[in-house]
């Protein structure tokens, strides 16, 4: 076969091939493993990353009572920030942000400050422009954390009349707004007759509860999850322990108990604004760095839950005290070029 020329075996050796073709055999035996390779080189050291890093600190002494009363003294240090940061301008006026949380991802601590005017050669507060936030979180047990949220109010607050106590909505789970129980006005539908009432929420909205203008009394609840009216329940039954109703020696709506028929409201007295000073403000011009002490005080007549008017959860006088250091620059201006590139 080897004197045929090419183009004529081709069929030939393709039907040859085809004829002599057996079938697959078992596979053999897995081979040995081979030996490890050496170890690469070392990479190139990537680049410096950008966000929060460990850097600088808000470092103090958290004091005060606790919820039951007992008296407590808690030290913190919160080491991870912005690696650098730089005063903002606006009409002249410089203003500062900082803060510092106790980790890097899941952190459950930390300290913020925000706009606070650089006055002279000080930090201080602006009401309508500044906010503090603190969170402080211990494990006490390995069932127990001991947290404090405060956020102060810089302005004074005039007296103000709470529908239901704070203490006595940690039973109903009213939704609540600016430190008060919360409602709108609407109808409830009675076999369809409509009759007018007081609507209230509860704080993961599963339900809208009707009050009647009328005498006070639950008329209902609509369960948001079945989209159905609702009469009678273990849920009913809970709320229809209150009436709300205008409170005559205060010429204000409150909640009463049902049974004692005592009206469930607290008075919060005129309040002065919360406190954050700043002493021993010094900000390096050849470092950068900066560094103050600060002291904060905040109002036992805040709200445990928050709001616009401050937060306090303790419940009673709080106080804050200790220090910052940036721990690298604050850069005091930031120049841009203008569009022409000059």
């Amino acid at each position: 076969m080897t004197t045929l020329k090419v183009s004529a075996a081709v069929p030939a050796v393709s039907m040859a091939l085809a004829a002599c073709s057996g079938d697959d055999g078992e596979p053999g035996p897995k081979g040995d493993t081979g030996a490890t390779g050496a170890t690469g080189a070392t990479g190139a050291t990537g680049a410096a990353g950008e966000g929060i890093e460990k850097v600088g600190y808000f470092q103090g002494t958290i004091s005060g009572k606790k919820t039951s009363g007992t008296d407590f003294s808690e030290t913190f240090k919160l080491e991870y920030g912005p690696s650098s940061q730089a005063f903002d301008e606006a009409a002249g006026t410089k203003w500062l942000t900082l803060y510092r949380y106790n980790a890097f991802y899941y952190y459950t601590s930390q300290m913020e400050v925000s706009s606070l005017q650089l006055s002279g050669n000080n930090l201080v507060v602006v009401p309508d422009m500044s906010y503090v936030s603190f969170i402080y979180t211990k494990e006490t047990s390995t069932t127990d954390l001991f947290r404090v949220v405060a956020t102060p109010y810089f302005k004074d607050r005039e007296s103000y009349v709470v529908r239901l106590s704070e203490d006595q909505n940690a039973t109903y789970n009213f939704l609540t707004a600016e430190g008060n129980i919360y409602y709108n006005t609407g109808s409830w539908n009675n076999n369809g007759s409509y009759v007018s009432a007081y609507v209230f929420y509860d704080k993961d909205y599963k339900y809208g509860l009707y009050y009647s203008m009328t005498d006070g009394s639950l008329l209902g609840y609509y369960d948001q999850t079945t989209a159905l009216q609702v009469t009678s329940s273990t849920v009913f039954n809970l709320y229809n322990k209150l009436t709300f109703k205008n409170n005559a020696s205060l010429n204000t709506l409150t909640f009463y108990d049902k049974g004692t028929k005592n009206s469930l409201h607290t008075i919060v007295p005129a309040t002065p604004a919360d406190q954050f000073t700043v002493s021993n403000y010094v900000h390096d011009a050849t470092t950068g760095n900066l560094s103050f002490d600060y002291t904060m005080k905040i109002s036992k007549y805040r709200s445990k839950t928050g709001g616009n008017y401050g937060s306090n959860s303790t419940g009673n006088d709080l106080v804050i005290s200790g220090s910052f250091n940036s721990g690298g620059k604050v850069y005091k201006n930031i120049v841009s070029r203008t569009s022409s590139g000059s």
